[in-house]
């Protein structure tokens, strides 16, 4: 425990450094900066955000139902909850279960940068309490062009994606459709005697369009919309009301957002931003099962130089909730919270000190704070050394405080915001011109008045403020560059996640997680790629009993690998294997994962 507070009161005096770097994300080539503890989050096909963060050991994923439904990223030991998911600045994960922000609907054919921040972030959006994952959706460039990608394999598993992109005048253009369904075909879930059927479709339209009004100012609209429709397990819900088994369940999710850019590619930016997002949910088709949640917002973002060494920012956001349900009659609730953000950075080369506080107040709360503080230290050019400490918070959502969705969810409008303290302490080092990076760091932190869900009957769960989680763990990574032709790369993640003794909460997470990557162009045309992960045994949450009991699941071992050729300028070719060696593994109780899929594929770009 003394260890605990020598590390997050060291987190005062060492941060990230950020990196001007070029990397490639799913074929197209970015420029950006990036935190030196995130490394660029390489795609190898991939077609889902789900499948491109399974080689990232810091992140645990849990998924329940079909791959394209439900999959929440658990970061170093925090709560999925605790995950900030933001799309183009906005904050998604407001509206979904618990505060929770479902992986399965994000496409990355529609992503231009994504970027996984674990730990304690500055000028991420709100303090996370576990981490950030940072999407930025695609822009057109160039002349205009349509590009389709078509693929189809085994377990009924299909992807077919269109685009149309480009730039016209003072214009740019990016639409995305996409189609996914996907099935266990044989491989049912029998684990532990529960069948489901676990079948699923996905519909998604994703858009970006940017108009230059002056040399200075853009006007960028950004938006998505994800429909998902997944079968019954009509065992497991045939004793609950008016419940229909014929139809299926439908979850709807929306994001939009208009952004006035001043200087999208300078330093001294500001942007004012309208924003709205929505979750609707039909459960099981029955009409009087439903909920709607609306979020609208207003954010005010600017960024300046004040010297050559300084700059500082400042941002005010409003965000204004609502709440529709329908159970036995209509009921409806609203809450505005105001948050205001004051950040600074002072680059003084050998010591570069970085911090951001944000002030939240919202409906009958007085104000809260969460801040963020980090340092880097080049200690030379190949070697640097950061520490970031910060304290979280996460508020309420109304959905947690007076939702009462599906029939087994019972309100509690009394919750308050849960809270953490975390401190990261790391160091990264680049040899050999560069083509060797060795990265380790040590974290640490505690969470109070955790949201989590409780069991009070059978079948029947409310939120409440349980518990305190106290984490750490460490984190090491090397990656061997010896030729741009071939990328290796070895992650190894050790969580050890304690909660206090009267609150039997199980993790969620494995205590040891290791990825091993590896890719190679052996012709100009030509890219092989393969994965292998290895996930230790959790502990979950068995709900099938009441009282909900304790259940360990076991570790487990997958390897994923594949192959994609360029026929031509225009047209590629792609074959890949997922689980390859037909492991039967759960993430999360009651839901087996997939068994061994082949898919094949082909693109076209004109």
């Amino acid at each position: 425990m003394r260890g605990h507070h020598l590390l997050l009161l060291s987190s005062f005096f060492v941060t990230p450094m950020l990196l001007a770097q070029t990397y490639v994300l799913d074929e197209v080539r970015v420029e950006g900066e990036a935190p030196a503890e995130a490394a660029p989050l390489e795609t190898y096909q991939e077609r889902s955000l789900r499948e491109a963060l399974s080689s990232q050991s810091s992140v645990a994923l849990s998924q329940q139902g079909s791959p394209l439904q439900n999959a929440f990223a658990y970061i170093r030991g925090v709560p999925s909850q605790g995950t900030t998911v933001m799309m183009d600045g906005a904050t998604l994960n407001t509206q979904s279960e618990l505060g929770r922000a479902s992986l399965g609907p994000f496409v990355m054919l529609d992503m231009e940068d994504v970027r996984m921040l674990p730990g304690t972030q500055v000028g991420q959006g709100a303090h996370p309490l576990g981490g950030v994952i940072s999407m930025r959706t695609k822009r057109g460039k160039g002349k205009p062009q349509f590009s389709s990608l078509l693929e189809r394999g085994s377990l009924r598993s299909t992807t077919a994606h269109e685009a149309l992109s480009g730039q016209i005048d003072k214009t740019d253009f990016y639409v995305g459709g996409t189609l996914q369904k996907t099935g266990l075909g044989s491989r049912v879930n029998k684990l532990h005697g529960n069948v489901v059927a676990d079948e699923g479709a996905l519909q998604g339209l994703a858009g970006n369009v940017g108009v230059k009004l002056t040399d200075t100012l853009t006007l960028r609209t950004i938006g998505n919309l994800t429909a998902t429709q997944n079968a019954l397990d009509q065992a497991r819900y045939k004793e609950l009301p008016q419940a229909n088994p014929a139809h299926s369940a439908e979850l709807t999710r929306g994001h939009a957002q208009v952004r006035l850019v001043q200087g999208e590619d300078t330093p001294n930016e500001g942007a004012v931003g309208l924003f709205m997002g929505a979750y609707n949910g039909f459960f099981m088709g029955d009409i009087n099962l439903k909920t709607h949640s609306r979020n609208y917002g207003l954010s005010l973002t600017k960024k300046q130089d004040l010297t050559k060494q300084w700059s500082g920012w400042g941002g005010y956001d409003l965000s204004f909730e609502s709440l529709r349900q329908r159970i036995s009659n209509e009921e409806s609730f609203s809450e505005a919270v105001h948050a205001l953000t004051i950040g600074t950075r002072y680059d003084l080369k050998k010591l570069i000190p970085e911090g951001e506080v944000k002030l939240y107040r919202g409906k009958g709360s007085g104000v809260e704070a969460s801040y963020a503080v980090a340092v880097h230290a080049p200690v030379s050019e190949q070697t640097e050394i950061y520490t970031k400490y910060g304290r979280g918070l996460k508020r309420p959502l109304l959905m947690e405080k007076y939702g009462a969705y599906g029939g087994s969810q019972l309100p509690n409008p009394n919750l308050v915001s849960q809270r953490s303290h975390s401190g990261t302490l790391g160091v990264k080092h680049q040899a050999l011109d560069r083509r060797l990076t060795i990265e380790g760091a040590v974290f640490a932190g505690v969470l109070t008045r955790l949201l989590r869900q409780v069991q009070v009957a059978p079948r029947l769960f409310e939120t409440r403020n349980m518990g305190t989680r106290h984490f750490e763990g460490i984190e090491a990574k090397v990656s061997i560059d010896p030729s741009p032709a071939f990328h290796t790369a070895l992650s190894y993640t050790m969580t050890r996640a304690r909660v206090g003794q009267d609150q039997a909460m199980p993790t969620h997470i494995p205590r040891h997680n290791l990825c091993l990557e590896v890719e190679g162009k052996p012709h100009d045309d030509v890219t092989l790629f393969a994965q292998a992960t290895l996930q230790s045994s959790r502990l979950n949450y068995n709900f099938t009993d009441y009282p909900a009991s304790i259940v360990t699941l076991g570790s487990f071992i997958t390897v994923r690998a594949g192959a994609s050729w360029s026929l031509t300028q225009n047209l590629s070719a792609f074959a890949r294997v997922d689980n390859l060696t037909g492991a039967v593994y759960e993430t999360d109780y009651g839901y087996g994962a997939r068994g061994r899929t082949f898919m094949i594929g082909g693109s076209l770009k004109l």
